[in-house]
């Protein structure tokens, strides 16, 4: 969550009890660079069916005046919107005490994806299980977009699977917005963002957000099926994604994946962001597929490798549940009101008048390569392909927020403490792409009473 750095002489508030006796903090699950995740048990539950364990996020309060206050509380705000589908974290509530912000939100029981697909491999070369999540996943995805609600942040440290992985809990709204268009380039962590939010050999003023999260959403997929990255960075200067760029086939001489599988990543990793794939076409794509995997002679034999051999980075450590981690900076959205036409001429700008796809893939290489080599910037030695979850490439940016929080906590009232200003939603247009399909859009538990409180409202 984008708030006040917290330091390491945040105190340990395991044993300690919160909001009156109501909840005591057991284990610590987390700690990140703006706090810590607690195991909390709740003393008071309001009914016999009600939940008894959660996981509070304890945050260092930041001055109301500032505009990490804002994002603070843009971040629970768009988090409440969506908590009502069955793969998203439900928000329960948020409370201030003393210094200190408090954030309930349910237990989910199990790993971050990070975990089970690189240190317990639960999905390696489990075709049903990787189709069934990453499903899930994009679900969770849609069902934000539909609300107006856009992720930024898409990666497997942020989303939350059961033990058996079986279960897939989209998480951490930290860089999230309403905006389906911004220019706060650089938002993200790096091995995830779309070359349009790079935006350092676009033409673009803007990007659009919601399909930055589809380029995301690609390369959480190679994660799932490969435990790699397919590169460290969407840009021309990075040795995979230039061969990428070079060879639309890449990924599939260099991974053991399947040609399938490879000609859904070329449409999720289109160039040209309106030519990519919308999320209920991807959905139905990937349950189409019969295989995410080469045949085990096409992998002992392959006849091109363009990538270095994929091995395990040396600097790969296990990766716990992080609120946020740690940036040398960080980078405020400035939104502005921006013309659709105008919006839709700049994410077109490679068109036209010709009668083919207005996609990059479709240049002729030459001239791509005369583009490419106006670029500054000195092509490092090709590196080994990197292991999802890298340190070396999770680097994440803020954007500016500011909005009201809504607590509608599924075990009864929570004491809100916050006086919280209401903001202009008009300019949030909750359109997704086009498709229809089956939405489980039930909450996993009646979240009541379905109302906003006030400071004092609580019993």
């Amino acid at each position: 969550m984008p708030t006040v750095k917290a330091t390491s002489h945040m105190p340990d508030f395991a044993s300690q009890e919160i909001l009156d006796g109501r909840f005591r903090l057991l284990d610590l699950l987390g700690a990140g660079s703006y706090g810590k995740v607690y195991k909390a048990f709740d003393n008071q539950p309001k009914s016999f069916s009600s939940a008894r364990y959660y996981a509070v996020k304890v945050l260092l309060k930041a001055d109301k005046q500032s505009r990490d206050y804002e994002m603070q509380l843009r971040e629970l705000k768009l988090h409440k919107k969506v908590s009502f589908h069955p793969n998203i974290v439900t928000f329960c509530g948020a409370f201030e005490e003393n210094d200190y912000l408090f954030v309930v939100l349910e237990y989910c029981e199990g790993n971050d994806l990070f975990t089970a697909i690189v240190d317990k491999g639960i999905f390696e070369r489990n075709d049903q299980l990787i189709k069934s999540s990453y499903v899930k996943l994009v679900d969770a995805v849609y069902y934000c977009h539909q609300q107006g609600v856009f992720h930024r942040d898409l990666k497997p440290e942020n989303i939350l699977c059961s033990v058996d992985g079986s279960d897939i809990w989209l998480a951490d709204f930290g860089l999230s917005t309403n905006r389906r268009v911004c220019h706060d380039f650089g938002c993200g962590s790096k091995a995830y963002m779309s070359p349009e939010c790079i935006g350092k050999e676009t033409n673009n003023v803007i990007y659009s957000a919601p399909l930055n999260d589809i380029w995301s959403l690609g390369v959480i997929l190679v994660n799932l099926v490969t435990q790699h990255n397919p590169w460290n960075y969407a840009h021309s200067s990075d040795p995979c994604f230039d061969a990428f760029l070079a060879n639309r086939d890449s990924l599939r001489d260099a991974l053991p994946i399947s040609d399938s599988l490879n000609s859904v990543l070329k449409r999720i990793f289109d160039f040209n962001p309106v030519s990519r794939i919308n999320l209920p076409t991807l959905r139905n794509e990937v349950l189409s597929l019969e295989t995410f995997y080469a045949p085990n002679d096409q992998i002992d034999n392959p006849d091109t490798n363009t990538l270095p051999a994929h091995l395990p980075d040396d600097s790969i450590n296990s990766v716990t549940l992080e609120l946020r981690p740690a940036v040398d900076g960080i980078k405020v959205e400035v939104e502005v009101e921006v013309d659709v036409d105008v919006v839709a001429g700049s994410l077109q700008r490679s068109s036209t008048s010709s009668k083919g796809s207005t996609s990059w893939s479709n240049i002729e290489w030459n001239e791509l390569k005369k583009r490419l080599s106006l670029l500054q910037g000195v092509l490092p030695p090709r590196p080994k392909l990197f292991v999802v979850g890298s340190h070396s490439i999770s680097c994440s940016h803020s954007s500016n927020s500011q909005d009201d929080l809504l607590v509608t906590p599924p075990y009864g009232p929570v004491d809100l403490a916050i006086d919280i200003p209401e903001i202009n939603e008009d300019s949030s247009d909750p359109a997704s792409p086009s498709g229809n399909y089956p939405l489980r859009c039930q909450p996993r538990f009646t979240v009541k009473p379905p109302v906003a409180l006030q400071a004092g409202d609580a019993s």
